[in-house]
């Protein structure tokens, strides 16, 4: 659910209730699993999507932004460059391979 549904803005406590699960425990039991908070995971999974998106299309940052359920392309690419310490426009010319 949480890599699924990545363009839209649903808080941990929906995804949660969508499970029928109390807060908390979603919380525990996904970390347990995982290894990190649900909201750790949702964050880096649309990270992994922008990396593709920027390799396989010509979407613009904007447009990538959009899909994945940051709120502008400055979201995005701040985020991008602190986990690929790189700007997105550098990792799509082929540095980031």
């Amino acid at each position: 659910m949480l890599s699924e549904d990545l363009h839209r803005q649903l808080t941990m406590r929906e995804v949660a209730a969508r499970l029928d699960l109390d807060y908390d425990r979603f919380r525990r039991v996904f970390r347990d699993r995982f290894g990190r908070s649900p909201l750790a995971f949702r964050n880096d999974r649309r990270l992994d999507v922008a990396a593709t998106l920027l390799r396989a299309t010509n979407l613009t940052c904007r447009e990538i932004a959009r899909r994945i359920g940051f709120s502008d392309e400055f979201h995005l690419s701040r985020r991008f460059r602190t986990r690929y310490q790189m700007s997105p426009t550098a990792y799509r010319r082929g540095s980031g391979d």
